[in-house]
């Protein structure tokens, strides 16, 4: 799947120094960027989704610009999960999982459990911690005595 993302600008060299971590002996030219970035988001691990956020702040001041990328279905999906979970754009989540994947303690391979399943867990996260938000909203509002 061809798609446009508005990257940071310097996601070539991010993906660069992931590739060379990964792929030591291999050249540009050899392994494209695509195939890297979505080894990338591949081996991101949805344990860590929360951990993403910690990248807006980098991320607002970061130049950016727009790029094509090539993205097989499955991993166009598993962004567009990503994205959805934390409320953000495939662009932001797409920047992010660069940013955090760059990282030299980043994983290089994809965690032993399917994607389906970690995708599962990460929603099941989200909506507990929803629920746990809306439980506090309501035991404070009553706790006040301001029922109806």
């Amino acid at each position: 799947m061809n798609t446009s993302y508005t990257l940071q600008a310097d996601a070539n060299e991010r993906i660069e120094a992931y590739r060379k971590r990964q792929y030591p002996d291999a050249s540009e030219q050899r392994i494209k960027s695509n195939f890297v970035l979505s080894k990338m988001i591949d081996a991101f691990p949805m344990s860590q989704i929360q951990v993403l956020m910690n990248y807006q702040e980098l991320d607002y001041s970061a130049n950016k610009k727009a790029r094509s990328v090539t993205l097989s279905s499955d991993i166009h999906k598993r962004l567009t999960k990503i994205a959805e979970l934390l409320g953000l754009t495939e662009s932001q989540a797409c920047r992010y999982v660069i940013y955090y994947m760059s990282e030299p303690q980043a994983p290089s391979e994809p965690t032993s459990i399917p994607s389906e399943i970690e995708e599962a867990i990460a929603s099941l996260r989200k909506a507990v911690s929803e629920a746990e938000q809306a439980l506090k909203t309501i035991e404070h509002y009553y706790s006040k005595g301001e029922q109806s």
